[in-house]
């Protein structure tokens, strides 16, 4: 289970670093490594949300009304702290940059989910395979048997009456 409530605190940390940064007239070469920890948690709280729509019986940690009330409030705080890291970008003259940023943020995160759906097509695919080979050789064991059996019902009935 992802916790939600340590990746909402780094992202409010990351935020803190760059807004400090900011201030401070950093480079802006240095905040985008903080901005990293932003997005690496708004990630996180993303892929709890996913995780809990796969599997909504996997938190049994705690109320459904606690989770959602966690859940919304970290969207909330995330989306909060993505406006102010956009007047970041701003403040540093590099709205463009922003915007590239997320374009590119987009069609990674739709290059990724092609090839998660890639992966486990493969992963069906190859346990298909696997399947059939298991009911092959069942169904060549079970052949055997029977021409086994048909056999000696062949040679006692032979043996009887011929």
């Amino acid at each position: 289970m992802i916790e939600i409530g340590l990746a909402l605190a780094g992202a409010k940390q990351a935020v803190e670093l760059v807004k400090q940064g900011i201030e401070n007239y950093e480079e802006f070469g240095s905040l985008i490594s903080k901005l990293s920890g932003f997005y690496e948690a708004k990630e996180k709280i993303e892929e709890a949300k996913i995780e809990h729509e796969r599997n909504p019986n996997g938190y049994g940690q705690g109320s459904v009304e606690e989770y959602a009330l966690n859940l919304v409030n970290a969207e909330m705080q995330m989306a909060k702290f993505e406006t102010e890291v956009k007047k970041a970008f701003m403040a540093k003259g590099k709205t463009g940059m922003y915007q590239k940023m997320m374009r590119i943020r987009e069609e990674e995160r739709f290059r990724r989910s092609q090839d998660k759906i890639k992966q486990n097509r493969i992963k069906i695919a190859k346990a298909r395979k696997e399947q059939e080979m298991k009911n092959l050789i069942f169904a060549l064991i079970a052949a055997a048997f029977c021409l086994g059996g048909g056999g000696f019902i062949f040679t006692f009935l032979f043996s009887k009456f011929g």
